[in-house]
């Protein structure tokens, strides 16, 4: 959970900043390509937020050279040695499980809320609806339907609650118009529009933009993406409507658009289209309205969206070749004396031999903690590694205290070659794991143990047998 959290504010940044300078440039990019792709690259950089995992990419063509890594011992003293954590102490709860229970109730709420306003809005559509009985508006629907190749069943209604056009329903779409005297004229515009709104799935991107809002609810950028794709669908519905129109035409489209909303928009759902944008969205749709310029299809522009977004926060894998490897250097632990603690919080990479650890029965150390998210790795006597030959078989032997968490305790267990670090095992366990382990190949090989939990992870022994 607490990678999920990572990664995904690392989206929301990432995403943020693709979003705001894309915004900034927008009115440039308006004057010169058609709304259409406009509207595709906001869908881009909606997707974007909505997915936040993104390719990992393989560099390992890449040359690396070889890197040293060389670790100071340390010499212990009391002064350097701490507390060790008992089962008896008081447990802190970490970070990060804050924020993730709020990062779920902002979560759980954004869709309550929505998913309340909208059945709430669908009860009162269905309460004040008449279907359309008049025959020339039937006709007209049936006439543009046909035009636009549209076999599905659209329905027709007057809703007494609404103040604008607008098209509702995912799996039974339906047009409700206002309860005002519309002319034939406009009446073909305002069906086309919504028609037009059907036939892209309008109200499907609708949905993935309000997830976006969903996860990313504490993020204010979200909101501007959002409301910005929904003035943009707007647009590039009305230039499709308006595509070979003149002037005249324009400026009666531009008029029935302004009439039907002059009495302002009331209560809707964010799953609808709508002809209102607030006063900012309209004077956008009427300048694009009234533009008769002709634009260029931005293709490239969408490319570039879409590398942008695949670009953030990608993660590349480097493969290094066998002669490039990164070869560390592991210090030995020194002497402790009966009774003492492991000072692991004052090594960068503490080394245990298994020796002492497997001596803890009869009392000559303590327990140690590993930290959380801390790794821990272990040598045998002088801080030598465990020459294998390939295919040797070894059993690696963890016993921890039982703290009773009923969540367990996750753990990470692995070697280490000059190549890295290898993951053998990873689960939540209560009192200790065993992992029999064949070596790939020839070599020196040191193990290591990581707490991946929400609690220091409390050893009682180690051994590699």
């Amino acid at each position: 959970m607490r990678d999920f959290l990572t990664t995904l504010l690392q989206c929301s940044v990432s995403m943020s900043l693709v979003t705001l300078v894309y915004a900034a440039i927008l009115p440039l990019l308006s004057k010169r390509y058609v709304a259409k792709w406009r509207y595709m690259v906001w869908l881009v950089i909606a997707a974007g937020w909505i997915f936040p995992f993104r390719p990992r990419i393989d560099l390992s063509f890449l040359p690396v050279q070889e890197v040293n890594m060389p670790v100071t011992p340390v010499q212990l003293s009391s002064t350097l040695l701490s507390p060790i954590t008992t089962p008896g102490d008081s447990a802190t709860i970490p970070l990060w499980l804050v924020f993730a229970v709020i990062w779920i109730l902002g979560v759980v709420s954004v869709i309550v809320y929505h998913a309340l306003r909208h059945g709430r809005f669908m009860k009162m559509v269905c309460r004040w609806s008449e279907p359309v009985s008049d025959l020339e508006s039937l006709r007209f629907l049936d006439s543009l339907k046909s035009e636009m190749g549209i076999k599905a069943q659209v329905g027709l209604s007057v809703c007494q609650s609404i103040t604008s056009p607008m098209l509702v329903g995912f799996f039974r779409p339906a047009i409700l118009l206002p309860p005002i005297k519309i002319a034939s004229g406009e009446l073909s515009l305002i069906l086309k529009h919504e028609l037009i709104h059907f036939q892209r799935h309008d109200l499907w991107y609708k949905a993935l933009i309000l997830a976006a809002t969903a996860l990313h609810w504490f993020n204010p950028v979200v909101y501007l993406m959002a409301k910005a794709t929904a003035v943009q669908c707007e647009i590039s519905c009305d230039a499709l409507v308006l595509r070979g129109a003149d002037f005249e035409q324009r400026k009666q489209y531009g008029e029935t658009i302004i009439g039907v909303v002059r009495s302002g928009a009331e209560f809707r759902t964010a799953l609808s289209t709508n002809f209102y944008g607030g006063k900012k969205g309209m004077e956008n749709r009427i300048s694009s309205i009234m533009d008769t310029k002709n634009k260029k299809i931005s293709i490239g522009i969408l490319v570039a969206a879409i590398i942008a977004t695949l670009g953030t926060g990608t993660t590349f894998a480097i493969n290094l070749s066998s002669s490039e490897r990164i070869k560390p250097t592991y210090a030995p632990m020194f002497e402790v004396a009966a009774g003492e603690d492991f000072p692991e919080n004052q090594l960068s990479e503490p080394i245990f031999t298994t020796s002492k650890l497997s001596l803890n029965n009869s009392g000559t150390i303590k327990e140690h903690d590993i930290p959380i998210n801390g790794t821990i790795i272990y040598s045998k006597e002088g801080g030598f590694p465990w020459t294998l030959e390939k295919g040797q078989t070894v059993m690696l032997d963890l016993a921890i205290v039982d703290r009773g968490f009923d969540f367990g305790q996750g753990t990470e267990i692995g070697y280490i070659l000059n190549d890295g670090k290898t993951l053998l095992f990873s689960e939540q366990i209560k009192s200790g794991a065993k992992v029999e382990f064949t070596a790939p190949k020839e070599g020196d090989y040191y193990f290591y143990i990581e707490a991946r939990s929400s609690d220091p992870l409390l050893v009682n022994s180690f051994s590699v047998d």
